[in-house]
């Protein structure tokens, strides 16, 4: 029996779990399982299956790496969205909103570089540039709307 994958106490929180599958849970392009179209989650894991078989544990390939980035860059504007109407709500003006970006800023980085790269086998080139579709939206809005 093969030892069992190393997985941090994060990734056994409900919360976390529902919010890094998302993308796979909302994959809207087909797939053949068993001579069988197949949509959302089964489409994405059988997509993600074959390219990890051809190319190696992971990778995601160009088409399956744009959908992923795509959908941080989603992520990243719903954060910011929320950021600040949370802090509009619970403190009636956007002071919060730049301690809730460095604390985004910190779990990012330590997601990429350090968590993915244990748990999923990420390639640092896949946490880069995961990391830079999170911060670019996030920093532009910084600078735009809470620096100036």
């Amino acid at each position: 029996m093969p030892a069992k994958k190393y997985q941090p106490l994060i990734h056994r929180i409900a919360p976390y779990s529902f919010v890094v599958t998302i993308p796979d849970r909302i994959f809207p392009f087909a797939s053949l399982v068993n001579g069988k179209k197949v949509r959302w989650r089964r489409s994405y894991e059988k997509r993600l299956a074959d390219i990890q078989k051809q190319f190696g544990a992971g990778r995601y390939g160009m088409k399956l790496g744009v959908y992923r980035e795509v959908c941080h860059l989603l992520g990243a504007a719903i954060f910011i969205l929320l950021a600040t109407v949370l802090s509009k709500i619970l403190l009636g003006n956007e002071t919060a909103v730049p301690a809730l970006f460095v604390f985004a800023m910190i779990v990012i980085t330590y997601q990429e570089f350090i968590l993915q790269p244990r748990t999923n086998n990420q390639h640092l080139g896949k946490g880069i540039a995961d990391w830079i579709s999170w911060m670019v939206p996030i920093g532009m809005y910084a600078f735009l709307y809470v620096v100036h």
